[in-house]
């Protein structure tokens, strides 16, 4: 039983290698979430530069 999921999973993850590796289509698709997550980060970090230059122009409070 362990020698069939073994092989199993194996047979998957080559599958998906060589997918991966002849359509260019199914790479784009793969990798899509992890440059939305760049993508926000980014986004991210933009907007705490914004926020910190808009603390640095602001009068001090008393």
């Amino acid at each position: 039983m362990f020698i069939f999921i073994v092989t199993a999973l194996t047979l998957v993850v080559a599958a998906f290698v060589v997918a991966w590796l002849v359509l260019p289509g199914f790479r784009i698709w793969i990798e899509a979430p992890k440059y939305r997550i760049l993508e926000q980060e980014r986004r991210f970090e933009r907007e705490g530069e914004r926020h910190d230059a808009a603390k640095v122009d602001a009068p001090p409070d008393h």
